[in-house]
């Protein structure tokens, strides 16, 4: 709920920031707030890939923090979960 979408937002604030780029960022955090944020919803990776129009696989490699969302999607993600 909306509980959690300043966490989010924060993080694509944080992004979008002018000196800030999503090598600043722990990758790592971010993929483990994605992940718990689509398990307290019940959603598998599919079906959040499927809303955001990106790959199971691009789910799981940002959720593992192998890579980041581009900031226009963390936008999304938020509207997701709100």
């Amino acid at each position: 709920g909306d509980r959690d979408r300043p966490s989010v937002l924060k993080l694509s604030r944080e992004i979008c920031a002018g000196g800030h780029t999503a090598m600043d960022l722990d990758r790592k955090k971010i993929g483990d707030l994605i992940s718990t944020l689509r398990r307290q919803r019940g959603m598998t990776q599919k079906e959040l890939a499927d809303q955001l129009h990106v790959s199971d696989r691009t789910v799981s490699k940002w959720e593992r923090g192998a890579g980041l969302p581009d900031p226009s999607l963390m936008i999304q993600l938020s509207d997701t979960w709100s």
